[in-house]
Formats: structure tokens, C-alpha cells, sequence
């Protein structure tokens, strides 16, 4: 992501707004929250992947519900953002464009459920 944002600018110079981010105890700025985003789709993408894995299957199930779910939501409350430049915007909506499949793959309700209480007792305790 840094070599990109070395080749265009992702966000706005100056932009000092702050965001909630799922993965951090504080607000994140914009930039850092869209970096955020990108890395967390890749968290995601390996705990898809480690759902094939036997042995690792109800905690990769668990965390793909979660980072998924925490990933895109975070993403898309961005796509808008005025201190996205027209590539970040495009960045943005790319990574929620490839989140948004995921979200319609059936987990168990049990991995949905602890994932859900997960995400809700991260945003309680961030603020």
C-alpha cells in the first residue's frame, strides 16, 4: 500500500479527521485507517483459507466472521470520505469490492455468534 500512496495520493493533505478502527485501541487518521483496511483483507483472506484446515477449522472460522465483517464495515464507512482523493476512493471501494462476496459464506451460528461478541466488546471498550 505505501508503494501506491508513493505513486498517487490516497488522501487529502491536511486531512485530520479520525476513525474508529476494529484492530486498534485508538482513532486511526484516514490514511491510516485505509491501511488498515488493505492489511486486513489480507488478514481475512488467510483465515479463509485455513478453513479447509481440519485442526484450525472453529478458530478460523471464528476470525474470518469477525475480520470480515470488522474489515468491511470499516471500509465502507470511508468510500465517501472527503479526505479520500479519487484513487483512494477507488482504492477503497476495490477492497470492499472484494470483502462483500465473503460476507454471503455461510459460517456456523456458533462462529457468528463469538464473532459478533467480539466485535461489540471491542467497540465498547474502544470508546
Amino acid at each position: 500500500m505505501s508503494a501506491a500512496d508513493d505513486l498517487v495520493s490516497l488522501t487529502v493533505p491536511g486531512d485530520d479527521s479520525r476513525w474508529y478502527a476494529p484492530w486498534r485501541t485508538t482513532p486511526r487518521p484516514l490514511a491510516g485507517l485505509l491501511q488498515g483496511c488493505y492489511a486486513f483483507l489480507a488478514v481475512t483472506a488467510f483465515w479463509r483459507d485455513l478453513l479447509r484446515d481440519g485442526e484450525r477449522r472453529d478458530q478460523a472460522e471464528v476470525e474470518f466472521a469477525r475480520w470480515r465483517e470488522a474489515t468491511y464495515e470499516s471500509v465502507a464507512s470511508i468510500t465517501g470520505a472527503t479526505g479520500l482523493t479519487a484513487a483512494g476512493r477507488r482504492f477503497a471501494h476495490g477492497i470492499a469490492d472484494r470483502l462483500r462476496p465473503w460476507l454471503e459464506e455461510p459460517v456456523r451460528p456458533e462462529a457468528d455468534r463469538i464473532a459478533v461478541q467480539l466485535r461489540r466488546r471491542h467497540r465498547a471498550e474502544w470508546g
